[in-house]
């Protein structure tokens, strides 16, 4: 046997994996966890936020949170994880969790009751990725 290198990965063969986990119930399939989409919208149509993650078992994962440069320092993006916690206790989850490397969101997550459980070191470069987790019970 050899181990044949894919890089970049081809879409196919990214499904193909996934699918082959899926079905030995090491991953979830499409459909498995439901999505949050949460935006901002200024009174022009202007996307100025918007914060996206995804509920499974009982468990809330924010992937992606964002706001307009020119917004921050607003409460934009307090609010939103705000809203993303009623939805996931809404949906019954116990906990909810997001990563960053990002020193200033990493404190605006700890005054907003998140804990760092891990840290990888020299993530970026020397930047650290720390991952902050919530307890919604």
């Amino acid at each position: 046997m050899q181990i044949d290198l894919h890089f970049p990965a081809r879409d196919d063969m990214v499904r193909g994996l996934h699918d082959r986990l899926a079905a030995s119930g090491q991953a979830l399939r499409e459909g498995e966890y439901e999505t949050i989409l949460l935006s901002v919208t200024n009174s022009d149509g202007e996307r100025t936020a918007g914060c996206k993650g995804e509920i499974c078992f009982t468990s809330a994962h924010i992937s992606e949170l964002w706001e307009a440069e020119r917004h921050r320092g607003a409460g934009l993006g307090s609010r939103l994880l705000i809203r993303a916690e009623e939805v996931a206790r809404d949906k019954a989850c116990n906990r909810i969790h997001l990563e960053t490397r990002n020193e200033a969101a990493r404190r605006l997550y700890e005054k907003l009751g998140y804990t760092v459980f891990g840290q990888l070191p020299n993530y970026a470069a020397s930047v650290p990725l720390y991952y902050l987790q919530k307890d919604l019970t």
